[in-house]
């Protein structure tokens, strides 16, 4: 399975609570027809498989600052997940092996599953050569971690 960050997002106290505000400068990764102010788009969950959401892409109509959000099952999903502020989510582009087309995904990664995940991949990475910057930035680098250990070692990227 082939996939690749698109963003990911410390999730704020309106994310959690109403809709989530999608990063300016990722917006156009979801293309809403002209014309239009929204679109459903379906999100695999990477992390219950066979799992699909639909968010509703949204943007202002009467302003010049479009303000992107996602909606619809948004609060569903963020419910289901148990997702507080702080929590982080990654939004993924995903190709299922055999499959042509790319589908959009969806992780949620609690605070204390990055801290635990950190903790036990810890002497794994030291084994590895790899070392922790915690003096750079924290959130990058435990996306970092937790990709590398997902994908099988594949490659550890500190530059997202």
């Amino acid at each position: 399975m082939y996939q690749r960050l698109i963003f990911k997002k410390k999730l704020s106290k309106t994310d959690v609570g109403f809709r989530m505000a999608i990063p300016m400068k990722r917006f156009a990764v979801f293309r809403i027809p002209q014309g239009k102010h929204f679109q459903n788009f379906d999100f695999l969950d990477m992390v219950s498989a066979g799992r699909s959401w639909s968010f509703r892409c949204s943007k202002r109509t009467n302003n010049s600052h479009p303000k992107p959000v996602l909606s619809s099952d948004w609060i569903k999903y963020v419910k289901e997940k148990g997702l507080k502020e702080g929590d982080q989510v990654s939004f993924l582009y995903v190709k299922k092996d055999g499959e042509e087309r790319l589908q959009f995904g969806v992780q949620a990664l609690k605070k204390s599953r990055l801290l635990v995940l950190l903790a036990r991949r810890r002497n794994l990475l030291k084994k590895y050569g790899f070392r922790f910057l915690f003096f750079f930035n924290l959130d990058r680098v435990m996306f970092s971690i937790m990709q590398f250990f997902s994908q099988g070692f594949s490659v550890l990227n500190f530059a997202s």
